[in-house]
């Protein structure tokens, strides 16, 4: 079977996105572009991870547009709000939370989280608000520094 017929019948079966606003090209190493337009950040990724499980697609070059319906929009003061307010209360951070800052409803994450998971679930979880429009996931990875206690003395013979 085709590839294109494929990649139009996954963007079809996709909930939220309208397959008459989207257009595809596929080159002939199965990398997918895909262009047109969204009304979420979710819909945007949705529609990528949809396509990279498409036998024979090898990699998608996600040009679409996130232009939010005005039920959706809210301005970066409100969403920045939301944000932290979602950070802080996902269970499995570290205390430090990582900090977010948003301009023009594009959301930047920094900071350091303990593991790769953690970094993993604040970009999953904050994709789905209503208003955002990108993600800069800038958050490190790296072993949290406890200066709560003393490190544990090694065991001796």
């Amino acid at each position: 079977m085709k590839l294109a017929p494929l990649v139009a019948d996954t963007l079809r079966s996709q909930p939220g996105i309208d397959p008459a606003r989207l257009r595809f090209t596929i080159s002939g190493d199965g990398v997918v572009t895909l262009e047109g337009v969204v009304h979420t950040y979710a819909d945007k990724c949705t529609a990528e991870e949809a396509l990279l499980r498409v036998p024979d697609v090898f990699a998608v070059w996600n040009l679409l547009e996130v232009r939010l319906t005005i039920g959706d929009y809210r301005t970066d003061a409100t969403l920045e709000r939301v944000l932290r307010e979602l950070i802080d209360s996902l269970a499995r951070m570290p205390s430090e939370r990582p900090r977010v800052s948003v301009l023009n409803g594009w959301v930047t994450l920094e900071g350091t989280v303990s593991h790769a998971f953690q970094k993993q679930l604040l970009a999953n979880a904050i994709r789905e608000v209503a208003g955002v429009v990108g993600i800069s996931n800038q958050i490190a990875v790296g072993q949290e520094r406890r200066t709560d206690r003393p490190p544990l003395p090694c065991a001796t013979s």
